[in-house]
């Protein structure tokens, strides 16, 4: 039996030593959560980069509105005539993505 006083280390039980197959299977357990890890931290980048592409094209569509009102509101001439079927091209090569 032992007394542990202030002098004496705390008592710890004897510990086994893992066996081989533990071994592997803890190894094979600390791979796994790895990979977890590492899918979700990509599949985190991902979402982000979809994240700013949309935001990129709501800043594109905003300012393509802004663009056909003020085309709309000119006088109509030729000149804004053209520079509306450009946008429209623009548009629609852009929703063709």
């Amino acid at each position: 039996m032992r007394i542990e006083g202030l002098g004496s280390p705390p008592y710890l039980p004897d510990k086994q030593a893992p066996t081989p197959q533990e071994k592997q299977a803890i190894e094979t357990k600390i791979a796994e959560v790895k990979q977890e890890l590492k899918n979700e931290a990509q599949e985190n980048l991902e979402k982000q980069a979809r994240k700013q592409e949309a935001e990129k094209l709501l800043r594109m569509n905003e300012y393509y509105i802004k663009e056909l009102l003020f085309i709309f509101s000119s006088k109509g001439n030729a000149e804004t005539i053209e520079k509306l079927a450009r946008l429209l091209k623009k548009q629609k090569e852009m929703l063709s993505r």
